[in-house]
């Protein structure tokens, strides 16, 4: 890989390809940062996402690898509607920093936590339709996470052998939106930003058993079993359940325009507030529980959310 400036803007070439910066994801990004730019593949003109980390820092560089893994593990596997797609990624081993080339989300709003912006500015409540929509999608990402399964795929089952991912990381700002591929509505759900997963094979090695990790700055979005022991880092049994809690969190940040989820109305059973229907309070209550041997597994929700989402006029399988 190289990198450089031109008067077309700066660019990179990869083994196959050369990309071309747009712009920065954040305004005060430059390219010599390490960050997310929106680059477009100077042959065939199709926008990406370019995620440069820097690999340098240990820290970073084993985000980095998490987020790799994860990804390459999912596309050899077909991939998911659900989640983010990764185009290709490269690092020579020697280069200060690596990329990942990604699908690009093109809503407006970019996430659902920009979502929830526009609501709040607007002093208007999310339909519930559209929170149905999130939940389904993003149960779906963890079937497929999960189990190996991809629910829009009639029939498809739990794949042998396969080696479970924890996202462990799901908030607002990493659910993505995106008109592309939509059959409803509503924008599709995209989950992004893998770089605090967990593998189920780093589970076999204990490592989610008191293990410390740095989830940088959605410590509001850890479930009740897991503790934090200093500023930056957690302690606790990582797993399936932290991801369906904070799916279930995401569905309750929508409903009430919180920044995040709160534990204490799950327990009280009115999570989502009174302008939301008994289902869906019912439905993200059970998600947040707090002991662990009542929340349950994402394919355990899949009827309930098929049936209240073609309820509401929603096509639940996304083709």
């Amino acid at each position: 890989m190289y990198a450089s400036v031109t008067r077309r803007g700066p660019h990179f070439q990869t083994y196959t390809n050369e990309y071309t910066v747009l712009r920065p994801a954040k305004p005060q990004l430059t390219y010599t940062n390490h960050g997310i730019y929106v680059v477009c593949n100077t042959a065939t003109r199709q926008v990406f996402v370019a995620k440069r980390v820097d690999m340098q820092r240990g820290d970073t560089r084993d985000k980095a690898v998490a987020e790799r893994e994860a990804l390459l593990q999912i596309k050899r596997f077909g991939g998911s509607n659900h989640i983010i797609d990764l185009i290709e990624t490269f690092w020579d081993g020697t280069s200060p920093a690596s990329s990942l080339i990604l699908e690009y989300c093109d809503h407006s709003e970019s996430t659902v936590a920009g979502h929830m912006t526009q609501h709040l500015y607007k002093s208007s409540r999310i339909p519930e339709p559209q929170i149905w929509h999130v939940l389904a999608g993003l149960i779906k990402a963890l079937c497929f996470l999960h189990y190996g399964m991809n629910i829009d795929i009639p029939g498809d089952e739990p794949k042998r052998d396969w080696n479970t991912l924890c996202h462990l990381n799901i908030n607002p700002h990493h659910v993505f939106l995106t008109t592309k591929g939509r059959n409803t509505a509503f924008p599709r759900v995209v989950l992004g930003d893998f770089s605090n997963s967990i593998s189920w094979y780093d589970i076999k090695r204990g490592q989610q058993q008191d293990r410390e990790i740095d989830l940088d700055a959605t410590l509001g979005w850890l479930p009740p079993e897991l503790a934090i022991p200093a500023p930056g880092s957690v302690r606790g049994r990582c797993g399936m359940p932290t991801d369906v809690w904070q799916v279930a969190g995401v569905a309750q940040v929508m409903s009430r325009l919180h920044p995040e989820p709160i534990q204490w109305l799950a327990d009280e059973k009115h999570p989502c507030g009174r302008h939301y229907s008994t289902p869906l309070n019912q439905l993200v209550s059970a998600l947040m529980a707090r002991t662990l041997d009542r929340r349950p597994r994402a394919q355990d929700v899949l009827g309930i959310l098929q049936e209240e989402s073609e309820m509401r006029g929603l096509s639940f399988y996304l083709h």
